[in-house]
């Protein structure tokens, strides 16, 4: 009998499936995990509403992308989704109480990010817009996800705000 240890091989499978799921700036999920888990929450009937936060005037600035994802942590419990999207971009999926526990938790992400912006960087306005949108029965990700998009370039205008899409 020949016993072959694949510990190692079992621990560098594991690695690789987290890298392939995380984003490696922030260790929130990346993009295609984030949606893969909102549409499997679909599948449950459940209603949902899905924040996408951006962070204006400072695109290339790495900390701030860094503390933002420490306060989407911070703040976002296990019934929520966080991703970031790419560059300034991070998505925000809540499923429990949704709406109002979704803009309660933005709010004090925008607040708490907007205060340690202002000290560490007292020349420049740098604050977080947020846009959000209500999951529809039979919605799927891309309608919702475009819902919210709207609601953040409406939030973008008036800079530092959160915007809930409202149907026409």
């Amino acid at each position: 009998s020949i016993m072959t240890d694949v510990s190692d091989r079992i621990e560098r499978e594991n690695q690789l499936i987290k890298e392939a799921q995380l984003d490696p700036l922030t260790g929130l999920y990346n993009r295609k995990r984030a949606i893969s888990l909102i549409e499997a929450d679909f599948l449950k009937e459940k209603s949902g509403t899905l924040y996408i936060c951006d962070v204006d005037n400072f695109k290339s600035m790495n900390d701030t992308k860094g503390h933002l994802a420490k306060l989407i942590r911070h703040y976002a419990d296990e019934n929520c989704v966080t991703a970031r999207l790419g560059g300034d971009e991070f998505m925000l999926y809540f499923t429990e109480d949704a709406e109002k526990k979704g803009a309660d938790v933005i709010g004090k992400i925008q607040k708490e990010f907007a205060i340690a912006m202002k000290t560490s960087n007292p020349d420049l306005d740098i604050t977080i817009s947020a846009g959000g949108a209500l999951r529809n029965a039979g919605e799927d990700f891309k309608d919702l996800y475009k819902k919210a998009d709207t609601a953040l370039y409406l939030a973008k205008k008036e800079k530092g705000q959160l915007k809930i899409y409202k149907e026409q």
